[in-house]
């Protein structure tokens, strides 16, 4: 299953990447390089927890999200809203909570991983916006809602830390396909009166 998670979001990424060459999405790159961040503390967490498919979800996305914003850098977004500039700093203290985590066993890792969740929808607020205003594709983000229904599924019982993230991803990207879904559907209506 891991790896079936780990090509979804490969090739979620690829048709996103696509997409932005074609000028059909429009990245905000800021909140890319939060992504970047966040699922990287994630799946360093669901890996020290023996969460493997929420490593390799988490992971993948990380790596991934850092080919989107490499690829968007000259077509993508490079406006730092409040939202952004909130996110990397609460990135920052995910990176520290599991740095901290990694020698004080009294801190709990789901700490970090709730940390990093709580960066990536930090940054997925101004995605949101950019969803309702026509600029996201719908397709990464089923496929991204796939890989996080697997990642949830093959979460085992035991370490919360590893089940937070695939959950977390799940309804997101869920809700970020409900949000383009519902602007298709308005544009539909706009050409059919």
């Amino acid at each position: 299953m891991n790896i079936i998670i780990a090509a979804l979001v490969i090739w979620a990424s690829a048709g996103y990447v696509v997409s932005v060459a074609r000028g059909q999405a429009s990245p905000r790159l800021a909140s890319w390089a939060i992504w970047t961040l966040a699922m990287g503390v994630a799946a360093a967490g669901a890996l020290l927890t023996g969460q493997y498919g929420s490593a390799i979800l988490a992971g993948t996305g990380s790596l991934t999200a850092a080919v989107v914003l490499l690829a968007g850098w000259h077509a993508g977004s490079r406006d730092a809203g409040l939202l952004d500039k909130i996110g990397l700093a609460v990135g920052g203290t995910g990176v520290i909570f599991l740095a901290i985590s990694l020698f004080v066993p009294a801190v709990p890792v789901a700490i970090s991983v709730a940390v990093s969740v709580a960066t990536d929808l930090a940054a997925f607020l101004p995605t949101f916006l950019n969803g309702a205003r026509g600029l996201e594709p719908l397709n990464p983000y089923m496929k991204l809602s796939a890989a996080a229904a697997l990642g949830v599924a093959s979460a085992k019982s035991g370490p919360v830390a590893g089940q937070i993230f695939p959950l977390y991803e799940l309804l997101a990207c869920g809700l970020m396909c409900l949000i383009v879904l519902t602007r298709i559907e308005a544009r539909r209506k706009l050409y059919i009166t």
